[in-house]
């Protein structure tokens, strides 16, 4: 909530939706004070009195309660934004994006899931990274959905994201080929052991373990980089698919 504030106290333009961000993280930063000053008195009592207005010791502020009801539905939309930001952020790990650079994404969901990503657009640009102006929020599939990597954030809550703007095709399958040639020796090498009568008892256990994690290496590999060539246009032979 902390990070997602940020878009209303200093982007949004909005001075009632500043005022509100920020009267809301205080009423939340002042119980989490009073809920560990019994834990920590010192540290606590120091911000305590940093804060505005406050005349009274810490020690002797009412204990937090609330009577106030569960909003089930706000709960459940700020969880779909927190999965697709987490499925957004996880991709751009696993392809090593630069942190700095802004992607587009094609946001695929129900009507209603929509119209409250739509409201928090900016957070999710924010936190993913993403470029704002090329968010599309849609309700079929992108017409570029066999080019792009496939996200599923939630129940009826997709992304798509072009693969073009995170690597450079080419080189990623140059990159790939040469990691499956690499497998593929070492996948013969241990064919070639299993093969020799003097493997026998835990060695034998050991090393169809490990073969078949390199099998499994291997045609994760290959399925890779033959998506990925096919990726580079309509109508282009996949040379990896036998």
């Amino acid at each position: 909530y902390i990070e997602s504030s940020k878009t209303r106290l200093y982007h949004s333009g909005d001075g009632s939706a500043t005022i509100t961000a920020q009267s809301v993280l205080l009423y939340v930063f002042e119980n989490i004070l009073k809920l560990l000053h019994p834990f920590m008195p010192f540290v606590t009592e120091e911000l305590w009195q940093a804060l505005p207005y406050r005349k009274d010791a810490l020690i002797v502020a009412p204990w937090p309660s609330t009577d106030l009801p569960k909003n089930l539905l706000s709960i459940k939309r700020f969880q779909n934004l927190q999965s697709l930001i987490r499925g957004i952020r996880n991709v751009r790990a696993e392809y090593s994006v630069e942190p700095a650079k802004r992607i587009s994404a094609s946001v695929v969901a129900t009507v209603d899931v929509l119209e409250y990503i739509s409201k928090e657009k900016q957070v999710l640009a924010l936190l993913s990274k993403l470029d704002a102006q090329n968010i599309n929020l849609t309700e079929s599939l992108p017409g570029d959905a066999n080019q792009c990597v496939h996200i599923v954030a939630d129940e009826g809550l997709e992304a798509y994201l072009p693969l073009a703007d995170m690597v450079d095709v080419s080189a990623e399958v140059e990159r790939l080929s040469k990691r499956l040639s690499k497998l593929q020796t070492e996948y013969d090498t241990l064919l070639a052991r299993l093969s020799s009568p003097s493997v026998r008892g835990i060695f034998l256990l050991l090393y169809v373990g490990k073969f078949s994690e390199e099998g499994s290496c291997i045609l994760l590999v290959t399925r890779f980089i033959c998506g990925a060539v096919c990726r580079e246009g309509p109508g282009k032979h996949c040379s990896w698919s036998s």
